[in-house]
């Protein structure tokens, strides 16, 4: 609730967050797998490509976990005028970012959406598996130019709105999906303490009338 509608631009870049993941596999999940990270960093490479000799001035969070050494170098041979956004907290930078860049779908995500910096998303979608009552949300925000599946279209994107990321980002159909997203996925507020003892005291009435019954 502490992140809504935050942004202050103070910078002339564009954020792009990275992630990286175990080099072994240890577990079962709808996420990166240690096979997937080739691909990963194809899809990367391919975003970045399509930014060179664009004027676009980019920053990259590398992720805080070592798991994988050679993220930064990886990143660099991509886009050599790559800066890195390695100190302070991920929220304050993209507090101050001019537009966000994000590959995976994770908790930054929904937090640059309630912060309310423009963004765009990419991410290969047969990896990153979500759950079937997203898919609805999803393609609205693909419908707005948010979200992409192609690493190229994404960066055609970012090119197109770099130079003026509020005017399309403050559209009024932009922000009603991000809106509309964050009341389902991000929901978030100033009475949010109000909301959760509301919650709670329906929870505990309930439970009694139960017990009562």
């Amino acid at each position: 609730s502490r992140l809504m509608d935050t942004h202050h631009p103070t910078l002339n870049d564009a954020l792009m967050v990275g992630t990286v993941h175990h080099r072994y596999h240890y577990r079962f999940q709808s996420y990166l797998q240690p096979e997937d990270f080739g691909k990963y960093y194809d899809d990367k490479g391919v975003f970045l490509g399509g930014l060179k000799d664009s004027g676009v001035r980019l920053l990259y969070r590398p992720y805080p976990a070592a798991y994988e050494s050679t993220e930064v170098e990886k990143v660099r041979g991509f886009y050599p005028k790559v800066g890195l956004a390695q100190e302070g907290s991920l929220v304050g930078w993209m507090q101050r970012a001019k537009i966000v860049v994000i590959d995976h779908p994770s908790t930054s995500w929904v937090e640059a959406m309630a912060i309310d910096v423009p963004c765009v998303f990419f991410w290969d979608h047969d990896v990153f598996l979500l759950r079937p009552a997203v898919d609805e949300r999803l393609e609205r925000l693909r419908s707005a130019g948010i979200l992409f599946r192609d690493p190229a279209r994404a960066a055609e994107k970012v090119r197109e709105v770099f130079d003026n990321p509020h005017k399309w980002w403050h559209s009024d159909e932009v922000q009603e999906i991000r809106r509309d997203f964050l009341g389902t996925f991000g929901l978030a507020g100033r009475d949010w303490m109000s909301q959760w003892l509301d919650e709670f005291k329906a929870a505990s009435r309930r439970a009694k009338s139960g017990l009562s019954g």
